[in-house]
């Protein structure tokens, strides 16, 4: 989402973010408030915790690879660089 300059918070609403993530990744739900995607929104990025860190950005990375989008791709390589250095 950075990639496009949209920021969780600031300047896109959490539940518009999470309907596009449910969207992307062709997860039903039956109310957004209660997914689980929209609950990891309110808590993204995760780094407290390093292996659902790993595990969140792993998942979405083959998305934006196979359309060749470099500008999410290198963030999230940054990311997972930061995540797999933490403690």
């Amino acid at each position: 989402m950075l990639a496009c300059g949209l920021r969780p918070r600031i300047n896109v609403d959490l539940a518009s973010a999470a309907r596009f993530m449910h969207l992307l990744l062709d997860k039903p739900y039956k109310s957004l408030q209660n997914s689980d995607l929209y609950k990891r929104l309110q808590s993204a990025p995760n780094f407290g915790n390093k292996s659902a860190l790993i595990r969140d950005l792993e998942q979405i990375k083959p998305y934006f690879f196979r359309v060749a989008w470099q500008a999410p791709l290198q963030l999230i390589d940054n990311d997972l660089l930061k995540a797999y250095n933490m403690p």
